[in-house]
C-alpha cells in the first residue's frame, strides 16, 4: 500500500514538471484566396525537426522589402505552450517556386529566405505532406 502511494506521488511530481512540446498548426490557401485549417502536427519528433530546421537558418533570413505577386500556399504557426512564457508563437509561410524545386519561407512579419536543400524537402514534407519536385 505504501509503495502504491509512493508511485502515485512520483508520477504526479514527474507530470507536473514535464516539459510540453509545441504544436504546429497549418493552414492552406483555398481557391477563394482564404486560408483554411489544414492539419495540426503534434508528433514531438516532427515538431522538433521543424524547430531545428528553423533554428539552423537563423543567419539566412533576409529583410522582406519586396512586394510579392504570389501568395504563399501554406501558413504555419508554432504554438509554444504557456509554460514557455519566453517564446511567442511564431508564424511562417511557404511559397513554392514556379518549378517547385525550391521554396520561399517567410517568417512574419518581415523576413524571408530561399530554401532548396534537404532541409527544405523535410520541412515541406512535414508541414504540407507534399514533396518538392526533382530539379530538371
Amino acid at each position: 500500500m505504501i509503495v502504491y502511494f509512493i508511485l502515485i506521488g512520483l508520477m504526479t511530481a514527474c507530470n507536473s514538471g514535464a516539459q510540453t512540446i509545441p504544436t504546429i498548426k497549418v493552414t492552406k490557401l483555398n481557391e477563394n484566396g482564404e486560408y483554411n485549417p489544414y492539419r495540426e502536427i503534434e508528433n514531438p519528433e516532427k515538431v522538433k525537426k521543424v524547430v531545428n530546421i528553423l533554428d539552423e537558418i537563423q543567419l539566412n533570413w533576409r529583410d522582406n522589402k519586396v512586394s510579392w505577386s504570389e501568395v504563399p500556399q501554406y501558413q504555419f504557426t508554432i504554438n509554444h505552450m504557456k509554460e514557455q512564457e519566453t517564446k511567442k508563437d511564431e508564424k511562417y509561410e511557404i511559397l513554392f517556386s514556379i518549378d517547385r524545386v525550391s521554396i520561399y519561407l517567410f517568417k512574419r512579419p518581415d523576413k524571408y529566405t530561399i530554401m532548396s536543400d534537404k532541409e527544405a524537402e523535410t520541412l515541406v514534407e512535414i508541414i504540407t505532406g507534399e514533396t518538392l519536385a526533382e530539379p530538371k
